[in-house]
C-alpha cells in the first residue's frame, strides 16, 4: 500500500478493432490493487503518451489495470478488465510495467 519509496508505471496502448490502429491511451483510467484487496485501491489517469505511474508503494504485490471492450463475449457490462500483477520486493524499487494492451 501507500507509505512506501517505491513506484510502479508503464503505459497503455489502445487497438482499434475497425480499423486496426494503435496509439497509446490518452486520459484512460489505469486501477491498482494492494494486496488482497476486493475492489481498486487507487486510479490514475494516463498522461497524453499513455503513461501512468503509481508512487509511494511499500513491498507487496499488487495488480495494476485497464478496461478494455470485451473480446470474449463473457462480461455483461460489455467491458473486461487487463490485469498485470506486479511484485515489488525492496525499497526504492521502480518497476516498468509491460503495456496493458486494451480494445476498443
Amino acid at each position: 500500500g501507500e507509505g512506501g519509496t517505491s513506484t510502479i508505471s508503464g503505459k497503455v496502448r489502445v487497438v482499434k478493432l475497425v480499423g486496426e490502429q494503435e496509439y497509446y491511451a490518452q486520459e484512460e483510467r489505469v486501477y491498482i490493487i494492494y494486496g488482497d484487496d476486493i475492489t481498486h485501491s487507487d486510479d490514475v489517469r494516463t498522461s497524453f503518451d499513455g503513461t501512468y505511474r503509481f508512487s509511494y508503494l511499500r513491498k507487496g504485490t499488487y495488480h495494476i489495470y485497464a478496461y478494455s471492450k470485451d473480446t470474449t463475449g463473457n462480461y455483461d457490462s460489455g467491458k473486461m478488465p487487463v490485469i498485470k500483477t506486479v511484485e515489488i520486493s525492496k525499497h526504492n524499487q521502480h518497476i516498468e510495467v509491460d503495456d496493458i494492451i486494451i480494445f476498443d
